[in-house]
């Protein structure tokens, strides 16, 4: 079967600029967010959202509670597809944008009536790429232990250590949440005494627990975090927030029409 084609017959995406600011309320790293381009295509809708150059941190949307999506305004909806971060690891004199190209399915391309389209966003997940607290710890301090971290105090009611584990015991608060949202580690270097025992658990498939604060049992009312490390007189801990939730609770009306 013969089919004619010719380059100049291929549909054009159609690129909106958008630069609208998305204030965020209440949370101590993520203040603004900015709704950058969106392109659409025939087949799907993209939509850049981009973050502070300096961030310290990447999202992930679609991780937890209500995923985003689009809606236009006939009443269709348009799903998330794909959240692509971008920049989650910084590389030394490499510069990227800072933000997630999001892909949601279908798009308004043939429908000439659509003239906006409303993004509802829940919730994104926080990360940090390097610390934003430390603490000193020694397990022959008295508990229970108060710690600062952000807006928020943690309690840590105990700490002990195990086969190459120091665990901490962290008050929980909520009980509907299992998980704290930061992860608890020490510096590299003071993990370099480890490092053949790590090359071994990874050959032999075992893998490190993260020292993420979660719970290990539904009815525990305290988090649990391992964290992968030599046994030491004291510790300078360090904490990321780690997947942490931040609400947003917004519906963002993005202009579409030619």
């Amino acid at each position: 079967m013969s089919v004619p084609f010719h380059h100049m017959d291929w549909l054009e995406d159609r690129i909106i600029p958008l630069h609208q600011t998305v204030k965020v309320a209440g949370d101590p790293d993520l203040r603004e967010m900015t709704l950058d381009q969106i392109k659409i295509t025939p087949t799907n809708t993209y939509l850049d959202i981009k973050i502070a150059d300096d961030a310290n941190y990447y999202l992930l949307f679609g991780q937890s509670g209500t995923v985003p999506y689009l809606t236009d305004d006939k009443g269709k909806t348009y799903r998330l597809h794909t959240d692509d971060p971008q920049n989650m690891v910084d590389y030394p004199g490499v510069r990227r944008m800072n933000g997630n190209k999001l892909t949601f399915t279908a798009s308004p391309y043939f429908d000439e009536s659509v003239k906006s389209l409303t993004l509802h966003l829940d919730q994104v997940m926080l990360t940090e790429k390097s610390p934003g607290g430390t603490f000193t710890l020694s397990l022959d301090e008295p508990f229970p232990k108060k710690v600062r971290f952000k807006d928020n105090e943690l309690t840590i009611i105990g700490a002990s250590y195990e086969k190459d584990y120091l665990r901490l015991r962290i008050k929980r608060d909520r009980m509907e949440d299992k998980r704290l949202g930061i992860l608890f580690a020490v510096p590299p270097e003071a993990k370099e005494s480890l490092y053949p025992e790590l090359q071994q658990r990874f050959d032999k498939g075992i893998g490190i627990d993260s020292g993420a604060a979660r719970v290990r049992n539904d009815q525990d009312d305290y988090y649990e975090a391992w964290i992968f490390a030599p046994e030491l007189k004291t510790y300078e801990i360090e904490m990321y927030r780690e997947a942490a939730p931040v609400r947003i609770d917004q519906d963002i009306t993005i202009p579409v029409s030619k």
